[in-house]
């Protein structure tokens, strides 16, 4: 069986803690602690007003999980039991070793069944199958793949778990975004205040580097309250893990994007070439002759988009983005708040006279930030000192630090601070203090 180490677990938790994006966002803590059972009632509310359908059989294996949260919504609530009953006692999943699906489906099969099977809100002969068709899930459940179930327990719920515990989100909230938030609000966890103040306090974080260790290669961001400009420093992919929204218009071998807090789809990137190397918010780029990506899902252009010789100009919300083509498939990326400039013509100006020069292999530019990068296919040294990508901590910014390997996190803001100590296996703590400082 595969090992799922503590610093797996906490992915979800950094990324939660570092949310940026919000729309509608609730700014005031006290008001998103009240509004925490009416966001619940909300989800639970919806879920069990929507009709359960006869399930199509449409892929050849089971159901879509839809079904089953409307069912398990209606328990919840005790309306329209008979509904509830003839899913679990009639549909749902079938067992076949090739239903993947399954596997999404199933997670409310067991908290529907471990809720209520003392109950008399479920008929016996519902009872009966679904333990039936649990085990027989659990039974063909490939061995090592528990961390997918996890992930599809908590992670692949993030968003909805984010509008449950926190008020806010990404985007506007959708029917989609809180059909799919019913496991975060069906539980009685609440994330910690300091969590609470962190994740709903998007000006207040200010701007900052996170810096991470994964086993494929390390991740770095420079996060601001308008735009991330993240990079997988040295190999490996972002992947799924990321701040906010940032992580829904994520593939799985991007390296590196900027994405821009106006939403969620908008974003410059490209997949899976090169060795992308940043530092905050300059980033040098290889595509391997492979095109830039300007936001593909948008469904619109940047805000402003201009070509000036060798610069792209972008604006975006309260971004500024300039993209310099220094060679074939060699590029700069570097990204400035609005507010550091009176006009997008200030930040153009400040932008083209930045020095840019070439010693054989090696380029040399001063970015508007005054840092002098040297840099090949990657950065080689910031301001006359060797660049180091490899030497990374598990996690290491202003509001979430963990040595390697040491079981030990700290989360802080303010004199709040939340200490997670697995350094004894066995005896796992949490501890909550206001520290003076």
């Amino acid at each position: 069986m595969m090992r799922i180490s503590w610093g797996k677990a906490l992915i979800f938790l950094a990324a939660t803690c570092l949310s940026v994006f919000s729309s509608g966002m609730i700014r005031d803590v006290q008001a998103a602690i009240e509004s925490y059972k009416i966001r619940k009632q909300r989800v639970i509310d919806l879920l069990a007003s929507e009709p359960i359908p006869e399930p199509v059989d449409k892929w050849g294996y089971g159901t879509y999980e839809n079904e089953a949260k409307r069912a398990l919504a209606r328990l919840v609530k005790g309306v329209d039991l008979d509904a509830a009953n003839d899913y679990f006692g009639k549909w749902g999943p079938t067992h076949d070793v090739t239903q993947y699906n399954d596997d999404f489906t199933y997670t409310y099969w067991i908290r529907a069944y471990f809720l209520f099977k003392d109950t008399d809100r479920l008929t016996p002969a519902a009872k009966s199958r679904m333990l039936k068709k649990i085990g027989e899930w659990r039974d063909r459940t490939p061995s090592g793949s528990e961390n997918h179930s996890i992930v599809q327990a908590s992670n692949i719920y993030s968003f909805g778990a984010h509008y449950i515990f926190f008020g806010n989100y990404v985007v506007p909230v959708t029917k989609k975004i809180l059909r799919s938030a019913l496991h975060a609000a069906l539980s009685d966890y609440r994330p910690p205040q300091v969590i609470v103040d962190i994740a709903i306090d998007k000006a207040g974080k200010g701007t900052y580097v996170l810096k991470a260790r994964r086993p494929r290669g390390n991740i770095y961001y420079y996060v601001t309250p308008e735009f991330v400009l993240a990079c997988a420093q040295n190999g490996g992919s972002l992947g799924k893990i990321g701040i906010g929204g940032v992580e829904k218009i994520r593939y799985g071998d991007q390296r590196w994007d900027l994405s821009f807090g106006t939403d969620p789809r908008a974003v410059i990137h490209s997949n899976g070439e090169g060795r992308p190397s940043q530092y905050k918010n300059l980033l040098v780029i290889n595509t391997e002759g492979k095109p830039l990506i300007y936001a593909p899902l948008l469904g619109r252009d940047f805000e402003i988009r201009e070509v000036d010789g060798d610069w792209t100009f972008i604006k975006e919300g309260g971004t500024h983005a300039a993209i310099r083509t220094v060679e074939d498939s060699l590029y700069l990326l570097e990204v400035r708040l609005a507010s550091d400039y009176s006009s997008f013509t200030h930040f153009k100006n400040d932008i083209k006279d930045n020095p840019l020069s070439r010693s054989g292999s090696c380029y040399t530019y001063t970015s508007t930030k005054g840092d002098v990068i040297e840099f090949t296919d990657h950065i080689i040294k910031v301001n006359g000192r060797r660049y180091d990508t490899s030497n990374y901590k598990l996690f290491d910014s202003p509001f979430v630090n963990s040595e390697r390997d040491s079981g030990y996190v700290i989360i802080r803001k303010g004199n709040q601070e939340l200490i997670l100590d697995f350094r004894d296996p066995a005896n796992p703590k949490r501890i909550i203090r206001i520290v003076n400082r």
